[in-house]
């Protein structure tokens, strides 16, 4: 069982993966500024005090952008991913200000190089309310909230500590009729791309 669910999310993830490095930069582009559009009003809505966001790469949505605006705002705190090793369990998370200098680290992951603070997440599950805020890179979504990533483990492992909106964001190529769940596996709150902010369908 385990070998097939395996299976098909590496079909998954070649599927998608291989559409959005499709998409030419004009559109990842324009693509990518209606998704920020969306997810500055939807986090107002919220007024989180901590939002956490990845650092795009590998044709991800680019929220930049709106990283480079909330870390400018003074009743906000900006976290993003810092890869130390190539264990889930080990990524750190980096207080940044909007002029950190970025790299590229571990495992060929965007990271930083002028952090403010870098805490376990552990420590920021500690700081973090039920308003504040995890963006969420995922290779493919379903309408439930099921989220289908690179395989590392880094963001499973997380999700499990924070309590907090966890928002996936994503082009709506991405989306899929059913991801394959394993025990360990997160569901998002919310899910955003260009068309849409698709609040996720509960179980039944």
């Amino acid at each position: 069982m385990a070998t097939a669910t395996a299976s098909i999310k590496h079909k998954i993830r070649k599927e998608i993966l291989l559409k959005r490095s499709q998409l030419s930069t004009s559109d990842h582009t324009e693509k990518s500024d209606a998704i920020v559009q969306r997810l500055r009003r939807f986090v107002d809505t919220l007024s989180p005090r901590i939002v956490h966001s990845y650092i795009p790469m590998r044709g991800e949505v680019d929220v930049l952008p709106l990283l480079v605006e909330t870390a400018a705002l003074a009743d906000r705190t900006l976290y993003v991913p810092h890869v130390v090793d190539a264990q889930p369990d080990s990524m750190l998370h980096a207080e940044v200000s909007n002029e950190v200098i970025y790299k590229k680290g571990v495992l060929s992951t965007p990271t930083i190089t002028k952090p403010i603070d870098v805490i376990s997440a552990q420590d920021l599950a500690m700081r973090m309310k039920p308003t504040d805020v995890v963006l969420v890179p995922l290779v493919a979504f379903d309408e439930t909230g099921y989220r289908l990533g690179y395989g590392g483990g880094f963001y499973d492992s997380f999700l499990r500590q924070v309590h907090c909106m966890k928002v996936g964001v994503a082009f709506d190529l991405q989306g899929v009729d059913a991801v394959p769940r394993e025990v360990h596996d997160i569901r998002l709150d919310t899910i955003v791309t260009e068309s849409h902010v698709h609040r996720c369908l509960p179980l039944i």
